[in-house]
Parts: C-alpha cells; structure tokens; sequence
C-alpha cells in the first residue's frame, strides 16, 4: 500500500499524536490516548513500537476483524505496515512512542 495523507494519524487525530521528529528516513511520534478514547482507522508504514506506559487497546482492521492487544510499559515491538483503528479499552493512558520508516 502506498502512504495515504488522508489516513496519516497526525492529520486524524493532532490532539493524540506529536511528531517528536522527521526526517527523510523516519518520523517519530508519540502517542496518547486516554482511557475510553478512539483513534479512528489510520495508516502507519513499517514501523517501531516503544511502549512507555502499559495499555489495553483493540484494534479494528480494514476487514471488519478486532484484536484485543495488552502491552506492558518498556516493549519494543516491530509492525508491518498496517492500516487500523485504535480504541483504548483499559483503565491507563496509552503512552509509546512509533517510530516510521520512510521508503
């Protein structure tokens, strides 16, 4: 798939999402998005994960399918590119940081 500017999630959801730092091989965001909030479906190339914070989300992909994910504060994680929506269904706030590679 290529990069869509309408499904960039800092675009979508500026008040969730902060770029820490771009450049012409990664872009770096950080994450928030508190306890009962949504992020609606969103695109993100292959990218890092570092959770700095332990959350609950359920994902909801292009295909209707969920997947309930439960990540504990200090993951590192890898993602293939990846196309989602993002509900936070847990009791803490969603704090990482996504670090997105550029082709």
């Amino acid at each position: 798939m290529q990069e869509d500017s309408s499904l960039d999630p800092v675009a979508l959801d500026p008040d969730k999402f902060d770029i820490r730092v771009e450049n012409k091989r990664v872009r770096v965001l950080e994450a928030r998005i508190a306890p009962g909030q949504s992020h609606g479906m969103h695109w993100h190339p292959e990218h890092l994960i570092y959770t700095l914070s332990s959350y609950k989300v359920r994902d909801t992909f292009t295909d209707g399918s969920t997947k309930t994910i439960e990540r504990d504060a200090g993951e590192l994680l890898w993602g293939d590119e990846l196309t989602h929506a993002t509900q936070n269904v847990g009791d803490t706030a969603v704090h990482a940081l996504i670090i997105e590679f550029k082709a």
